[in-house]
């Protein structure tokens, strides 16, 4: 089946992309200089091996939301995505904001591994930043969703996370290779096949599925399809009517919103996936 990749262009379905993407990033730098708050943790070698952290507000051993940003697998960084930190602390939870490595310069196999990474020394120095090691619940948007996946179906790594949030995320990869597609993501069909996080490969570790209804189509028809795939009561599905691909991340910054509470009933009342 021919797919275009219009159905999966994030900027012709964003309208004011630019303007949303400016207001989160300085939202992100305003709480970034707030005393407690950690702008660079490092957690590999590189520029862009680094976390951004705020340690949670209520004491030690608190979960651990682990961010992973979009972008393309291009752009971004984590300190663009700090917004939501402040919430997540007030409710009890440390969020860590995960950079990892971009294209062209990274392969995808490198951006994998370097998600992979990050949870493994967040849940080895979680008392570093008051969080608790059996209970890191991995957050993924676009890009960052499937990457979160990806990094979800290395073997060792569900049993490390006590669930799994993928937004507004692809997940087979294959449908961005074709000759007109701005992705440019350096792989074969035969390499996006290997890699892409599809259904039948991710783990059973609890799951929020969540998607705007401005999503690109094709992203959404992925996103429906994973949740269809999950066994019963599997995954949650939270579909935002009125939000696009990029607004649907101010959910992250209101504890009333569904999406947060979604998020933070899973990662404060689940215990590591023993698998």
């Amino acid at each position: 089946m021919h797919h275009s990749w219009h159905n999966y262009d994030v900027a012709a379905a964003t309208p004011g992309i630019a303007a949303i993407q400016a207001e989160l990033a300085r939202r992100s730098a305003a709480i970034l200089t707030l005393p407690q708050a950690i702008p660079e943790l490092r957690y590999a070698e590189g520029d862009r091996g680094i976390m951004a952290v705020m340690p949670a507000a209520c004491g030690a051993t608190r979960p651990i939301v682990a961010f992973v940003h979009g972008g393309g697998w291009a752009s971004g960084c984590p300190r663009e995505r700090f917004h939501p930190a402040s919430a997540f602390a007030d409710a009890g939870c440390v969020w860590a904001a995960i950079g990892y490595p971009l294209r062209p310069t990274a392969t995808m196999v490198e951006m994998i591994s370097a998600v992979r990474a990050a949870i493994d020394h967040l849940r080895n120095n979680a008392d570093s930043v008051g969080g608790d090691p059996g209970r890191i619940h991995l957050v993924g948007h676009s890009a960052g969703a499937m990457l979160a996946a990806a990094a979800a179906c290395i073997p060792g790594t569900a049993k490390m996370l006590s669930g799994l949030t993928l937004i507004s995320g692809v997940l087979d990869l294959r449908p961005l290779l074709v000759n007109d597609s701005p992705y440019d993501l350096g792989l074969t069909g035969s390499e996006a096949e290997a890699l892409s996080p599809l259904p039948g490969r991710l783990p059973d570790t609890p799951m929020v599925i969540a998607l705007a209804d401005g999503d690109p189509p094709g992203m959404k028809a992925q996103m429906l399809a994973l949740h269809l795939s999950r066994p019963a009561g599997g995954s949650r599905l939270v579909y935002r009517h009125g939000r696009n691909h990029l607004s649907i991340l101010n959910d992250l910054t209101d504890p009333d919103s569904i999406l947060f509470q979604a998020i933070l009933e899973q990662a404060t009342r689940s215990a590591a996936h023993p698998g």
